[in-house]
């Protein structure tokens, strides 16, 4: 078996951007999974559906303005992208050899970990269910 470097380790710079995009992100589907927590029970704050990457990418309405900024520019690059599906989508984000393709998408994967993060942090904190997220364009 020959083994390769996914295309986002030689493309983002960032460090930080860079973890986002492995396992070591704040996901429930991860954390859950340090916890031992039955998959079934790794749901989204927000949505109360499994938070899996591809879930996180390309489905969860709570970064749908994000999402649907980068999409404009992922569609550039690829006519067929809106026609995909949910896991095809996931697959060619994380896979796009297209290097500016791969800095917009771990820059917003990136955005959005830390506004999830800091979301469920004020949440718990103050017991508010406000999970708005806005960002520049990518």
């Amino acid at each position: 078996m020959v083994y390769e470097l996914e295309p986002y380790i030689r493309t983002v710079n960032n460090l930080d951007e860079r973890k986002c995009l492995s396992r070591n992100n704040k996901l429930e589907i991860e954390v859950g999974r340090h916890k031992k927590k039955p998959v079934d029970e790794r749901l989204c704050t927000v949505c109360h559906v499994v938070e899996d990457e591809i879930y996180f990418l390309i489905d969860c309405p709570k970064y749908d303005d994000a999402r649907n900024s980068l999409f404009v520019h992922i569609q550039n690059n690829c006519n067929k992208f809106n026609t995909l599906d949910s896991k095809e989508k996931t697959i060619y984000l994380m896979s796009t050899g297209d290097d500016e393709c791969m800095k917009r998408v771990s820059s917003y994967v990136y955005k959005c970990m830390n506004q999830n993060v800091n979301n469920i942090e004020r949440t718990s904190q103050n017991g508010s269910n406000s999970h708005e997220v806005g960002f520049e364009s990518y």
